[in-house]
């Protein structure tokens, strides 16, 4: 026990607490508030104001001179002053109160007279005797010493209907009220100041009712009940109203304020001398950015001049000190912008940012405004939003790494349950739907913790009551599903911290402290397995064991620790315990505490600091009410025992926990270094905590380098889909292909080609036998060896005699040629254009009937373009891609996919697939960032024709400028028409299959960049439409080998006879003209021997000398007979 209490007296020194801003949070931005100084705490006490949208205030803030800290002070009491801009107010020190007078409200001007109890924050409505106090704003107050007694002075001001002149003087403590006598020349004025010094009061600027600015310096004396106008020569200050003014060493001074005139500020000051009147004097003063302003909440202490908000709608503070020679605006509180004070509200850290939405403020009013707190800079920026959950509290939060989910909560109507999601990144509501009618009743209280895919949701208060039932909602199927075991164990709580840690083997949900029915404190720790679904007792602690169970604390988890920050013991007590535990066994590591006692506030833990913001208050760990906090504090453990890691979104380097830069993550807690986005995406923001934080390059632009903070413009002329790593020349892509079978034709080609070869070859023989039997007397002689038609060389009438003739030989080998010729092309015919093909469209149910099964291979492959995810680990398909076939009869499935050049292919083969009226595939892409800035879908099946397939491929796009990502499915539907195989002359006889051809497709979810929420996936519906015909395939054989033998046998037969036919009469011309030719030669020989004898015998007559008279007349020799 003493070294955990030696370790508590260490770990209190070591926690560091520090307010953001240093001041902490300044009251709204606001003009026409009022203000008075707290002398016993030396502070500026502020009420009331507007803001630049007519909005009235009633809030009551301090700031410390001493701390330089804003402080609101939430009244403890139902009651209190209406919003109202402008009322009178003072400081009874007396009382340690302060009092307010009239001031503008929305329903008219107020007479009533309140007062607040600065040490128990409470309102209380006054009555005063004595003179009647009328409804007044914008009046002119100050406070004077007067015959030893204090007072305090209101002058003019607006009524309802009119500008009057009256003088009160107020005793506090007798709280009576007192009409001054209206002597002498009295102002009639509104809106003017006034300062007080002694027994005299002294009124200066305004209007009148006429709107004429009064540049007069008006004094009331009052021992002599007498107002005088002070005579003043020379030059005089500028008209002006909403001012200042201030009675210091004996000068009158006045000070900043505004001129419709001049339709601006006038910043100038000015100062007269009371004791010697002469003139005017323009008080010199150093020009900074800082200057005095018109409708501020002022006050003076001593010299000092401190002035709040203003003309400038702005919440800073500033300060000039009249006693410097030359005096000066500085500024000591600055312009703030933070979200309102609120309680049961909801807060999450993403990236280097705190996001705070709704909750209940001041006045129990309910909110829906979003902020963003920016932890690099230490600035909050609002932010609007076109979809708008409604104001709540109370509702359920989880952090993820994409942004914030809330569940339920309680809003004007009633209890919720209702289910948003914020994304960061694109910094817009979504709200989620349900698929069904199951889901958790409408609740308050509830814990939501947020892992992977699931949100799990815990007990709460519900109309019936606390209750202890467990919920799971799928993100991607948006799905409730109930996991409450039929007898819990676990009591009904709310207002309770919850976690999910594996251990190993499982994943358990922790739910600990909160309240249990009747508003007791939970003190124990219980764990629901979430897949055995059964609840367990992890932890019981002891009664307010080192601060702990209490309900509406906030929880930090870490790789090893959960702290736990503040809390609610009961309906009176709240804690300020910072208290660290153990994850593993829930032992109490240390227990430090916190300035201020809080609870329902939230808290995030970054980097290695923890920060803390919003929350209900209390007064020295007593419940007061529900004083609402808007104070943001930021704690670090620099001297603790215990070394708290560096959170994810940031890495460790020398000791320190520095932050992710612009393009880089860490997703594990004490990192050491930031992983780089990749190429194709960018982050532009620091601390990122997730890959899916890299969100992908936008249409238009594209990413060539790891960790890129913005991505680079596309070159004109290029193109660059969402998530493109490289400019790429623009493609003109086509929107669909196919590949279908063609009509059946034979192999044509084969017979033509060889029919032209033999042709070619046969003419070159038949010319070379020509050209030979014309020429070579030896091959004409051969040839007549070859003679088939030995027994057709007879002539008519005459003895066949069997002999072999030239010519026969020659008509032999040219038939036995032609007869080759058609033996091999009739041959080809056989075997490549034998079969003749018919189709026909039949009813679907005679096809089944005929074929018996209709069955085919389908294979269907999905091109992903630039997809975001893996795709493939390990050679085979990421975890998160997942593929199933609907209402189809098979032998088997196939997955697999593949993944280059930012492409991924999913390959899935569905065997002996039977397709029914509504089969279908689904393609699920469930990984971290799944998303395609366009797909294509390619289907192919068995064509029932051996060795022919059908395909169809459709490319899929998205309107320009976005991808598909989101839960509805992009449908695309493929007709397939049922085809059956018959083949007379096939083995394969009976086949089936189908026809494929593109019938519609119908786009899902798509989004740009921005849109990237929870969302990160999509789906991709496959419809395979089976139509009501089908296609039936006959293949007959045009000629079987009989015929083919008997055709080839007489072809031949025909073309010998033809041969013959045709030889017979050649031969028979070729022998006459032979026979003739022969005679021709004998005559000629015989005409040549005649001629011969006639030469010889002349010369014989010539040399015997005989006479022409001879008895033999050879002259007339018969030619016939020439012998």
């Amino acid at each position: 026990m003493l070294f955990y209490l030696c370790l508590l007296f260490y770990l209190v020194s070591g926690l560091h607490s520090v307010k953001i801003p240093k001041t902490g949070s300044p009251p709204k931005a606001r003009k026409y508030s009022s203000a008075t100084y707290d002398s016993h705490g030396n502070r500026m006490i502020i009420f009331a104001g507007s803001s630049d949208q007519r909005e009235y205030y009633n809030d009551i803030w301090s700031f410390n001179f001493d701390t330089l800290e804003w402080s609101e002070l939430n009244p403890s009491t139902p009651t209190s002053p209406s919003p109202r801009v402008s009322p009178a107010i003072f400081y009874d020190e007396n009382e340690n109160r302060i009092i307010v007078f009239g001031g503008k409200t929305y329903l008219g001007i107020a007479s009533e007279i309140w007062s607040f109890n600065l040490d128990f924050f409470i309102w209380e409505q006054l009555s005063f005797s004595g003179s009647k106090f009328y409804p007044t704003t914008f009046a002119a107050s100050c406070s004077l010493i007067w015959n030893n007694k204090k007072y305090h002075s209101i002058f003019g001001g607006e009524t309802t209907d009119s500008v009057y002149n009256r003088l009160y003087l107020l005793d506090l403590q007798n709280t009576s009220i007192s009409l001054m006598p209206n002597n002498g020349n009295s102002p009639n004025l509104m809106q003017c100041e006034m300062a007080c010094e002694k027994d005299s009061i002294y009124v200066w600027g305004g209007i009148s009712a006429n709107f004429v600015y009064n540049t007069n310096l008006y004094a009331y004396n009052l021992t002599s009940q007498w107002w005088t106008k002070v005579d003043i020569s020379g030059n005089v200050p500028l008209g002006r109203i909403f001012h200042s003014v201030k009675i210091y060493s004996g000068f009158f001074y006045v000070l900043p304020g505004f001129n419709y005139n001049t339709d601006g500020d006038q910043v100038n000051i000015w100062r007269i001398n009371l004791t010697s009147v002469n003139n005017w004097e323009s008080v010199a003063f150093t020009n900074s950015s800082t200057s005095g302003r018109s409708s501020a909440a002022s006050i003076f202490v001593n010299s000092s001049l401190y002035q709040f908000s203003g003309s400038t709608v702005t919440n800073d503070l500033i300060l000039m000190d009249l006693s410097l020679p030359v005096p000066y605006f500085e500024t000591i509180s600055s312009q703030w912008t933070s979200p309102p004070p609120r309680m049961r509200f909801s807060m999450v850290s993403i990236e280097s940012y705190l996001i705070v939405f709704g909750g209940m403020g001041g006045n129990d009013e309910l909110l829906n405004d979003l902020w963003i707190f920016d932890i690099e800079k230490e600035l909050w920026s609002s932010l609007e939003t076109a979809v708008v959950p409604s104001a709540r509290s109370g509702q359920a939060t989880a952090q993820s790494a994409f942004g914030m989910t809330v569940f339920g909560g309680e809003d004007s109507t009633g209890l919720l349950n209702d289910m948003y999601i914020f994304s960061f990144k694109s910094q817009r509501w979504s709200l989620i739907p349900s698929t069904d009618n199951n889901v958790p009743s409408p609740r308050k209280g509830a814990c939501m913790y947020v892992i992977d895919r699931y949100a799990v949701l815990f007990g709460g208060i519900s109309n019936s009551g606390y209750v202890n039932d467990i919920w799971r909602f799928d993100i991607y199927d948006l799905s409730w599903t109930d996991l409450s075991p039929y007898d819990s164990s676990v009591p009904a709580m709310a207002w309770h911290q919850c976690l999910i840690k594996y251990d190993g083997a499982s994943f358990n949900y922790y739910a600990f402290f909160g309240q249990i029915a009747g508003a007791f404190p939970n003190k124990s720790i219980y764990g629901f397995n979430l897949d055995t679904k059964s609840w367990a007792l992890f932890k019981d602690f002891k009664a307010n064991e080192f601060g702990l169970a209490p309900s509406e604390a906030t929880v930090a988890v870490l790789p090893d620790y959960m702290v736990i920050i503040g809390g609610e013991f009961s309906d009176f007590y709240v804690s300020s315990s910072i208290s660290t535990l153990s994850i593993k066994n829930f032992t109490i590591l240390s227990v430090e505490y916190m300035d201020i006692p809080l609870f329902s506030h939230q808290s995030a833990y970054f980097a290695d600091k923890l920060y803390i913001f919003g929350g209900s208050l209390s007064i020295n760990t007593l419940l007061a009410g529900k004083l609402t906090s808007g104070t943001l504090f930021k704690m670090s453990f620099e001297n603790s025992l215990i070394r708290y890691p560096c959170s994810k979104g940031s890495y460790l380097n020398n000791s320190q926990c520095l932050i992710c830069q612009p393009g880089s993550y860490s997703e594990e807690f004490d990192s050491t270094e930031c992983t780089k986005c990749p190429k194709g995406t960018f982050l532009d923001d620091s601390g990122g905590q997730a890959a899916s934080l890299c969100i992908p390059c936008r249409y238009g632009s594209y990413s060539d380098e790891l960790g890129t903070e913005l991505c680079k413009n596309c070159p004109a002329g290029m193109q660059c889909d969402v998530g493109s790593t490289e400019p790429m020349e623009q493609m003109y892509l086509p929107s669909e292909f196919s590949n279908q079978p063609k009509q059946y034709e034979g192999d044509v080609r084969v017979v033509n080609y060889w029919s032209l070869i033999l042709e070619i070859i046969i003419s070159v023989l038949i010319f070379l036998i020509v050209f030979l039997a014309f020429f070579s007397k030896k091959f004409w002689d051969w040839v007549a060896r070859v003679d088939i038609f030995d027994t057709q060389h007879n002539k008519d009438n005459e003895p066949m005699i069997k002999r072999k003739t030239s010519v026969g030989g020659l008509f032999s080998l040219m038939a036995l040629l032609w007869a080759g010729f058609l033996v091999v092309l009739t041959t080809l015919q056989i075997f490549y254009d034998n079969i003749t093909e018919t189709k026909a469209l039949i009813p679907y149910l005679f096809l089944a009937q005929e074929a018996g099964k209709l069955s085919a291979d389908i294979k269907v492959v999905v091109s992903l373009y630039n997809y975001g995810g893996n795709c493939t680990v390990n050679d085979s398909c990421a975890n998160g891609i997942s593929l199933s076939w609907t209402d189809t009869a098979h032998d088997d499935v196939t997955l697999n996919c593949y993944f280059t050049d930012k492409v991924c292919y999913v390959f899935s083969e569905c065997k002996s697939c039977v397709l029914s009226s509504s089969s279908s595939l689904t393609l699920s892409l469930y990984e971290t960032n799944s998303y395609a800035s366009y797909f294509s879908v390619n289907v192919t099946s068995d064509s029932s024709i051996p060795g022919e397939s059908s395909s169809y491929a459709t490319y899929i796009h998205p309107p320009e400028g976005t991808i598909f990502i989101g839960p509805q499915a992009t449908s695309v539907d493929f007709i397939m028409t049922p085809c059956l195989f018959l083949a007379q002359s096939s083995d394969k006889n009976n086949q089936t299959g189908n026809l494929v051809s593109f019938d519609k497709y119908v786009l899902g979810s798509t989004g740009t960049v921005e849109s990237m929420t929870y969302n990160r996936y999509f789906e991709i519906l496959v419809n395979f439409n089976v139509d009501i015909s089908g296609l039936l395939i006959v293949r007959t054989l045009n000629m079987d080998f009989l015929l083919f033998w008997s055709s080839v046998f007489g072809s031949v037969g025909g073309i010998i006879e033809v041969a013959g036919h045709f030889m017979e009469h050649f031969e028979e011309g070729y022998n006459d003209r032979k026979e003739k030719k022969q005679l021709k030669e004998e005559r000629e020989k015989r005409i040549y021997e005649v001629e011969k004898f006639k030469s010889i015998f002349h010369s014989f007559a010539d040399i015997k000398g005989q006479s022409k008279q001879s008895t033999f007349d050879l002259e007339n020799a018969s030619e016939a007979d020439p012998f």
